[in-house]
């Protein structure tokens, strides 16, 4: 878990809810991923301006990656080789998941923020807050091959299961449906700023996150009628789900919230 007012990151046990003692990376991490094997960890830094790589077992920093801006959020390729991190310029830096090393830098946009790949993983898409766009990168080549452009504030994203729609919390709109293949876009309402967005496991509901209202909003995904509305306090921000699919992971600005 990454602790955006502090320094640290601290490790929980999802059985137990317990935490480890805090590691210390650097200034204002905001996000943070794991390798599927629980052994690294990888963290941006917003005031630090790094990413940064800790030995999970040992709970101990291994390496720092100098960025040239505010570090944003970050994602590990499926395959383990790569690490992505945006920064608030809006530069998408590629790192060699293993050695740290900077293998290339792509320009996304400003305030470049979610990220998400596509099923078949031949594509990351990108959204920039600032640009209202969401840009697709080959992670193959490395290179730019569309840019969609949304309008509003885009912050989280998620694919649909087959690849034909990307789902995106926007601060201004909403929730976002775009069609991947024409670049049409939906969207739906909430009355309030939607800035966390997560797609369970089965691939069935999308969970929303509203900020300002300290709600988590449970919509179907291919129908997008909503399910059910959860009030979670604080302010919601990110959200993950555990492998099995049964408990998700709430971070607010406050505290983490389990949900059944």
């Amino acid at each position: 878990m990454a602790l955006i007012g502090t320094n640290s990151l601290r490790r929980g046990d999802l059985e137990s809810a317990d935490f480890t003692a805090p590691v210390s990376v650097g200034s204002t991490p905001p996000h943070v991923v794991i390798n599927p094997a629980g052994t690294r960890a990888y963290a941006t830094l917003q005031n630090g301006r790094a990413v940064v790589v800790v030995d999970v077992a040992a709970n101990a920093l291994l390496a720092t990656v100098p960025l040239t801006s505010d570090g944003f959020n970050l994602a590990l390729a499926p395959d383990e080789d790569r690490v992505y991190a945006t920064t608030a310029a809006g530069t998408l830096y590629i790192l060699d998941a293993t050695s740290y090393a900077v293998l290339d830098t792509l320009d996304v946009g400003p305030a470049a923020n979610g990220l998400a790949f596509s099923p078949d993983q031949c594509t990351l898409y990108v959204t920039s807050r600032d640009a209202g766009t969401v840009t697709a990168v080959s992670t193959s080549s490395h290179t730019i091959t569309r840019t969609y452009h949304l309008g509003g504030m885009p912050q989280r994203l998620v694919v649909a299961p087959d690849g034909s729609e990307i789902y995106v919390a926007n601060e201004q709109t909403g929730l976002n449906v775009m069609d991947v293949e024409s670049g049409a876009v939906t969207s739906v309402s909430f009355g309030a700023a939607a800035y966390g967005l997560g797609l369970t496991p089965d691939g069935e509901q999308l969970y929303v996150l509203l900020p300002a209202a300290g709600e988590v909003r449970i919509l179907d995904r291919a129908t997008r009628a909503p399910i059910k509305t959860l009030w979670v306090g604080g302010t919601p921000r990110n959200i993950t789900f555990d492998s099995r699919g049964t408990t998700a992971l709430v971070t607010t600005e406050e505290a983490v919230v389990f949900i059944e």
